[in-house]
């Protein structure tokens, strides 16, 4: 993520030698991105810095897009093209989405089977801002910016928020548009779930194929007792949690969820209000 987009990514940047340690990092890492038609910018300049930073520190990574009409079908693709690589961690990154690679390390670190960075809905909550404005909390321009934020997450316990020194907190739900997940979550559940395994054809590269690792932990739900719903990344989260897992979230670090946003107005208005 760059402060100044006018900056060229990486330029001239020598080439720093390998140590020995970087040179024999245990894991790898296989980011993967569903999408339907088209990316962010942001989102490129990113897996760009990303692809870069990797380089530098020794570190295997590999890049896979998945172009699904559905994000349930292009997420378990995704699994299949992980499993089948034979990488280390599994990296969810949306294509509306702008990340620090710095950031991807840090949760790399802090060694959890799940963890995600919670990022901005795609909407600005103006009442939210007012009352923080009203009641002290946003005391300048930034503070009153970050204060429209909506997020959708779930805490374990939202009346024992418990925040850990290296910056993560558990959760129950969290979306995965920058999401990390181990390989042995997956192996994990495909031990348990056998029976979801998809064993339909679908077309990838144009051809109808049977996929080995093809099986429907991301799918939506519906909660009948409760009359809830569940997108199909509250659902994976859900369903680890069921086994035992625990999903957590790195809350330290600044990410960008990029959305289209109208700004509307009308001059007359603003001479009235300046006059």
């Amino acid at each position: 993520m760059q402060n100044n987009p006018l900056k060229p990514i990486w330029v001239n940047k020598k080439k720093e030698p390998l140590t020995l340690e970087q040179a024999k990092k245990p894991y790898k890492i296989f980011v993967a991105t569903p999408v339907h038609s088209e990316v962010s910018l942001h989102y490129t300049q990113a897996l760009l810095e990303f692809q870069t930073f990797c380089h530098f520190k020794g570190i295997e990574v590999m890049f896979q897009l998945v172009k699904s009409s559905l994000v349930t079908q292009g997420r378990n693709l995704c699994v299949d093209f992980f499993m089948t690589s034979g990488f280390s961690h599994l990296l969810f990154i949306d294509s509306d989405i702008d990340f620090n690679a710095k950031d991807i390390e840090t949760m790399i670190n802090l060694d959890k089977d799940v963890i995600s960075i919670p990022y901005p809905l795609k909407t600005m909550n103006w009442e939210k801002a007012f009352n923080d404005v009203k009641q002290g909390r946003a005391k300048n321009a930034k503070e009153l910016s970050m204060a429209t934020n909506l997020y959708p997450m779930k805490l374990h316990d939202e009346n024992d928020i418990k925040i850990q020194p290296d910056g993560t907190i558990e959760v129950t739900h969290s979306p995965t548009g920058c999401m990390l997940i181990k390989r042995t979550v997956i192996e994990k559940m495909i031990e348990t779930w056998p029976n979801m395994k998809i064993e339909q054809e679908t077309i990838v590269n144009g051809k109808m194929q049977k996929k080995e690792f093809f099986y429907n932990f991301f799918d939506t739900e519906f909660d009948a007792e409760n009359h809830t719903y569940l997108g199909e990344d509250f659902a994976f989260c859900k369903r680890w949690r069921s086994l035992g897992g625990k999903c957590h979230a790195y809350i330290k670090a600044t990410i960008s969820h990029i959305g289209e946003h109208q700004y509307v107005g009308r001059f007359d208005d603003e001479l009235i209000r300046t006059s």
